[in-house]
């Protein structure tokens, strides 16, 4: 059954959610002159479940009409089902279909407001219908289909601190407000690596945004902007990761503190 927010919750009489679009037509209207003039990016933002469905239709039927060689990204992609990872992975790989024709393979990728599972988790669960708010953000979907997907704060939604979102991905710890007496751990299956959360504040983001050729990696002939940290996170408790200090920040191979 789809998800809708749950009767007797914080959003009761909600149903499915709201749209602000009429649906994958309007949303084929909005970007159509975008898309056939090739030369912007495309990103879409999207919650729900019906909010994604909608998105990959469009684009889809926009893809059957001048094939995008850039990645397109679907902003938070927050309420996950699992049908909706497999589909968007038919789409990335061109066996998504539109009226029976089978659309060239897009480059879609998604990025997570991942402070949803810390800050929100436990609200989630009172809004959304029975086991819903566990797929919240669902990174072990994106790892079953093959999505590739970054991190993202939302600012001012949640604050911009990379390694805190590197903490909620690998933990996936979240609180019950507003007196603190409940936490544990929120779908646990779609907890990430810290190896992967690495990537998805690093070389992932740009790539999505098409900077990958001069920063998100340390390589001969990028932009040598980086951090020192403190500690490695990759040998850091997952639970402390969000702690460790910036010792310095290299803008253009400079150092901001001499």
């Amino acid at each position: 059954p789809p998800v809708a927010y749950r009767s007797g919750g914080h959003c009761d009489t909600g149903g499915e959610g709201r749209a602000d679009v009429a649906g994958p037509d309007a949303i084929v209207a909005d970007l159509k002159q975008y898309w056939l003039a090739g030369n912007w990016r495309i990103q879409l933002h999207a919650n729900g479940n019906g909010a994604n469905r909608w998105a990959l239709e469009a684009l889809a039927r926009l893809q059957l009409q001048k094939k995008a060689t850039e990645p397109v990204l679907l902003i938070h992609h927050t309420v996950g089902d699992e049908s909706v990872s497999a589909d968007l992975a038919k789409l990335r790989r061109g066996d998504y279909e539109v009226g029976g024709k089978k659309v060239p393979a897009l480059d879609v990728r998604v990025t997570h407001l991942i402070g949803h599972v810390a800050y929100w988790g436990d609200a989630f669960q009172a809004m959304l219908s029975s086991g819903a708010a566990q797929n919240i953000d669902p990174i072990g979907y994106d790892r079953e289909y093959g999505i590739p997907w970054s991190l993202h704060s939302d600012s001012m939604v949640t604050p911009a601190r990379p390694l805190w979102y590197i903490q909620q991905a690998v933990t996936r710890q979240t609180w019950a407000y507003p007196d603190f007496t409940m936490s544990y751990v929120l779908g646990p299956q779609h907890r990430a690596t810290i190896a992967e959360a690495l990537r998805a504040v690093t070389i992932e983001p740009d790539t999505q945004h098409g900077l990958q050729k001069w920063v998100g990696s340390l390589e001969p002939g990028k932009v040598a902007d980086f951090v020192v940290l403190g500690a490695n996170p990759l040998a850091t408790a997952p639970e402390k990761v969000g702690a460790i200090p910036v010792v310095n920040t290299y803008l253009g191979g400079s150092p901001t503190k001499k």
